[in-house]
């Protein structure tokens, strides 16, 4: 069962429409990473989902990325539930990417600077950022 802040994060407004998310499946968890959690492994992972799904209704429109930490309860060697905790990190990405995308750009004027004139150097230098 998902909690209320749980749904709140995924855009969920009716705490029944949680319930229909799988973790598992929705959040497209490995074989290697569904083998850890039987014997009460821990795992983290970040993975991306396009919401809405079709079992889920969601105010969230979009692909989002979220960090996952699942965390099997054992009782008698076996786990059959588990306390997840998710956090939205998609603005965190967005950031990266276009500070990625600046990064590269910024390399690309130094590394060819000495094929431009000094009036084009001049413009770059001026140029404000966006």
């Amino acid at each position: 069962n998902v909690n209320s802040l749980g749904a709140t994060i995924l855009g969920i407004n009716n705490i029944q429409d949680a319930n229909e998310l799988n973790f598992f499946t929705d959040f497209q968890l490995s074989g290697e990473q569904l083998s850890a959690l039987k014997p009460g492994e821990r795992i983290s992972i970040e993975s991306s989902i396009s919401l809405p799904r079709p079992n889920i209704r969601t105010t969230k429109r979009g692909v989002f990325t979220f960090q996952l930490h699942i965390s099997p309860i054992v009782h008698l060697d076996d786990a059959r539930n588990f306390l997840v905790h998710i956090e939205d990190v998609t603005s965190f990405h967005l950031e990266r990417k276009s500070l990625l995308k600046e990064e590269m750009q910024y390399n690309a004027i130094f590394e060819n600077v000495h094929e431009a004139s000094p009036d084009e150097i001049k413009q770059v230098h001026k140029k404000k950022p966006e």
